[in-house]
């Protein structure tokens, strides 16, 4: 079962989360995304981009002798960067209010996790990657939603199982995006 939980925790690591929702709203909520050019520039600013700080840091020898901990800070540090270019875009762009939601929760997610480290509180990045989304996906399908439940509770108990997390590190990383996915909704309806 251990190894069945660490097979969870890959094939649902955050980039990929990122990008089977951009890929469900793309092709099952219409007008989401105004073009090719938008998708494929979410997939790029919020999965390519963050995720290339893992084999970088592998390349440059001092990052790597700091080992997982500071391969974590740095991507931790760099994602935000990555988020910022995708609201630039959507400024300059003039984005609709479905892109809006998924770059500011995305963005305001990965702030909380910046803050809650900031403060020595450890945050599972992983709850936060497919809750996000998961609440996301509300404004986008609706109730239907909940037929993809059991993807968050396969990961919490992968990570459990792995010992990747604690069950307040993952209700942590939890509430983040919750929170995030309110404010952004607020922001886009109101303003």
């Amino acid at each position: 079962m251990k190894h069945f939980a660490k097979v969870i925790r890959i094939i649902t690591l955050p980039p990929v989360i990122a990008v089977c929702f951009f890929v469900l709203v793309y092709f099952f909520k219409d007008n989401s995304f105004r073009s090719l050019t938008d998708f494929f520039l979410f997939i790029v600013f919020i999965a390519i981009l963050p995720a290339l700080i893992y084999p970088l840091s592998y390349a440059i020898p001092c990052i790597r002798k700091g080992g997982r901990k500071l391969q974590r800070s740095l991507a931790l540090f760099f994602t935000p960067f990555c988020y910022l270019g995708l609201i630039i875009y959507l400024i300059i762009t003039h984005g609709n209010a479905s892109l809006w939601l998924i770059a500011l929760t995305y963005f305001l997610s990965v702030l909380g996790l910046l803050i809650t480290n900031l403060l020595k509180v450890k945050a599972s990045g992983h709850a936060c990657a497919i809750m996000g989304p998961f609440f996301a996906g509300f404004f986008f399908f609706g109730w239907w939603t909940l037929l993809f439940l059991p993807i968050p509770v396969l990961i919490f108990w992968s990570s459990l199982k792995t010992k990747g997390h604690t069950f307040k590190e993952l209700l942590i990383g939890s509430i983040i995006p919750i929170v995030a996915v309110g404010i952004a909704y607020i922001a886009v309806t109101f303003f």
